[in-house]
């Protein structure tokens, strides 16, 4: 079977190079992408966004871990021509010929904290190809109840997911979340939606207010550039801002907590951030770090989001655009048009 990858080797510089997947391996599957979306990690990657001598040990490599795929070559479990959810985080214990696990998994750390994973569009190719292998346990079945517009969502629902564990939710909490980008959005989405808090007790903040109106319906929407909150003593918060405006957010986010509250961290920035520590100290916060999710979160996020009020809300970030991948110029042009400053929402890659 021949593939076509669309590889990045440089920032802002995509080669086709054509492969030959010579054989399926045991316990693997052959997939060819049908829908993906864009993640700002693409967008790290494509333009150069982190350190030169991190970038060196990435490159060459194929982006996008958030999609859909149909099998072309499965098993009894996946039948020839069904849609999967990819799941991009790949174990030790999975990709280790020997099974050997390294010390987070053997201490039963969920594997989203893997030492030695294998993360598609990271450090290993993610679905910018025609063809590609997959770990038949790192994929789940999309439920005919769920569209490939709102199934193509569950990978970033997933973190959100695993967020909300690392907070310990339960639906009296009052919750605050920063950033209404994709990632705030899901989040705020499925604590709503999927973790029972209610309307009163949810508050979106942002400093646009095109991305805050979306979160009206089912959150609390802040503007922080025209006012500040009234309420204070949130139990839980999120940070999803990341970047530049991740030391403001976490700044903010530390006032509005109640003493023993509990902040997870999502955003990724590339640089040290300032924390005000007298703060956390005098009130004994707890601040925590959350990254990716498990194979065990998608049957989860699935079922969640088979409800019709939470796909109503999921659609509301998607693209109506879409950019059919047939060459490399196909694929520049939506990582430029997911990193436009003007543009809001998820873009959407169909082959």
């Amino acid at each position: 079977m021949k593939s076509v990858q669309y590889t990045v080797v440089a920032p802002e510089k995509i080669e086709e190079r054509q492969v030959v997947i010579e054989n399926i391996p045991l316990n693997y599957v052959l997939l060819k992408p049908v829908l993906a979306s864009i993640c700002q990690s693409d967008l790290r990657y494509f333009f150069g966004r982190r350190n030169p001598e991190v970038l060196k040990k990435k490159y060459p490599l194929c982006l996008l871990h958030e999609g859909i795929a149909e099998v072309v070559h499965g098993n009894e479990e996946f039948k020839k021509g069904s849609k999967v959810v990819v799941i991009p985080n790949i174990p030790c214990c999975i990709h280790r010929k020997s099974g050997e696990k390294c010390f987070s998994c053997k201490e039963g750390i969920s594997e989203n904290y893997c030492l030695d994973v294998k993360f598609m569009s990271s450090n290993c190719d993610g679905m910018a190809q025609t063809y590609f292998l997959q770990p038949a346990e790192c994929i789940t079945k999309l439920p005919p109840d769920i569209s490939e517009e709102v199934g193509v969502l569950t990978e970033l629902l997933t973190v959100t997911y695993r967020a909300a564990i690392e907070a310990n939710i339960n639906e009296k909490d009052k919750v605050v979340v920063f950033g209404c980008g994709p990632t705030g959005y899901l989040m705020a989405s499925l604590l709503h939606f999927g973790k029972n808090i209610k309307r009163e007790n949810l508050y979106v903040v942002d400093i646009n207010d095109e991305k805050l109106k979306n979160a009206k319906e089912f959150a609390t929407t802040v503007n922080i550039k025209d006012g500040t909150i009234q309420e204070s003593f949130f139990d839980k918060g999120f940070e999803c801002v990341g970047r530049n405006g991740s030391e403001e957010a976490i700044d903010y986010a530390l006032k509005l907590l109640k003493p023993k509250g509990t902040l997870v961290l999502l955003g990724v920035s590339e640089e040290k951030r300032a924390i005000q520590t007298r703060t956390i100290l005098d009130k004994g916060l707890i601040i925590k770090g959350t990254t990716r999710s498990t194979r065990q979160d998608f049957p989860i996020v699935l079922e969640l989001i088979k409800n019709k009020k939470f796909q109503k809300a999921l659609l509301k970030i998607v693209c109506n655009e879409r950019f059919k991948l047939n060459s490399k110029e196909d694929l520049i042009k939506a990582f430029k048009k997911a990193d436009d400053p003007e543009h809001y929402g998820k873009v959407l890659i169909e082959w």
